[in-house]
């Protein structure tokens, strides 16, 4: 059986990556600090009674849905919905997929993802 990473496993391991040279390694900390953002957030919906199965490639859109629904009737989850598109378009878009890196990639990753774990109730 395979153990499973914490989102704030997934989260210090970004940190860590994140201090490297290698581009290849830096390009990875992005796609754990989006990886820890998602373990965190289906966890939460989870805890609200929405489901997001994994591996799929609906994922990403129950995701979003399900964060909306409850961003109706919870102020949490409405900013929820802000940071994760941040994270999405910062993290895993521009940094690990494009390779572009801007100014804002090490503050997301330092502290959006850390504020995104906060509010899903993840303890370090």
């Amino acid at each position: 059986m395979i153990d499973t990473p914490t989102a704030w496993q997934m989260y210090d391991k970004a940190l860590q990556e994140r201090k490297s040279t290698d581009p290849t390694d830096r390009r990875q900390a992005c796609e754990k600090g989006w990886l820890a953002v998602t373990i965190a957030v289906d966890e939460y919906l989870a805890m609200n009674n929405r489901f997001v199965p994994k591996g799929r490639d609906t994922s990403h859109v129950l995701r979003n849905k399900y964060l909306a629904q409850l961003a109706e009737s919870d102020d949490n989850a409405e900013v929820l919905v802000e940071l994760v598109n941040e994270v999405s378009h910062v993290l895993h878009g521009a940094c690990f997929y494009a390779g572009k890196e801007s100014l804002r990639t090490d503050f997301v990753l330092e502290h959006v993802v850390r504020e995104i774990l906060e509010r899903t109730e993840h303890a370090p």
